[in-house]
């Protein structure tokens, strides 16, 4: 679940293939205000820092870039591009603070880097696929100032990467047992 800055939504992604946002606001027995199909499982989502797009990932390793926007209360869905292509299941997705960049994390170690245009969450551009991790990557943040982004999953190495150059800048190995979430401080 992600919560979707500046309005009280919290929108949902599951193994259905429904993407759902609810209104947090007495949220006891409410229904989703909005729904949309995927053509799979749901395993990452990513909001825009705009707010107007939500990215899923899915197990088929389809990325969908949605608009989602308001209408008198309710939420509603349009696709607005979709990357298909990726032969991994897509396990992390996000933006980096400022919406130029977005990063996917996937199962088979990979990492895929995008530009996005003028600031906008799609078209995505592509600008580099790595084969980042020797197992899953599963972990993923973007720090918080910087364009820089940290992946790390099963092969115990935290790798950090340049977003304009979708570069490894450095490397750690952190011991053992699979990296599931890791963050920056602020």
């Amino acid at each position: 679940a992600v919560l979707y800055p500046s309005k009280s939504w919290i929108v949902t992604g599951s193994t259905d293939g429904q993407v759902r946002v609810w209104a947090i606001d007495g949220m006891q027995g409410r229904s989703p205000i909005a729904a949309s199909s995927a053509p799979s499982s749901i395993q990452a989502m990513a909001i825009h820092p705009t707010g107007r797009h939500l990215a899923v990932g899915q197990t088929s390793g389809l990325i969908q870039v949605w608009d989602l926007t308001e209408d008198r209360g309710h939420a509603r869905f349009s696709l607005r591009q979709e990357i298909a292509g990726i032969p991994d299941s897509i396990r992390q997705l996000g933006y980096s603070p400022d919406g130029r960049y977005a990063v996917a994390c996937c199962q088979g170690g990979n990492v895929h880097f995008w530009h996005c245009s003028d600031g906008q969450p799609a078209p995505l551009d592509l600008i580099r696929h790595e084969d980042g991790h020797r197992q899953e990557a599963l972990a993923l943040a973007m720090h918080p100032q910087e364009q820089q982004a940290a992946t790390a999953g099963d092969d115990r190495v935290l790798r950090l990467w340049n977003l304009h150059t979708g570069l490894v800048t450095g490397t750690l190995e952190i011991g053992e047992g699979r990296v599931q979430s890791l963050d920056y401080s602020p």
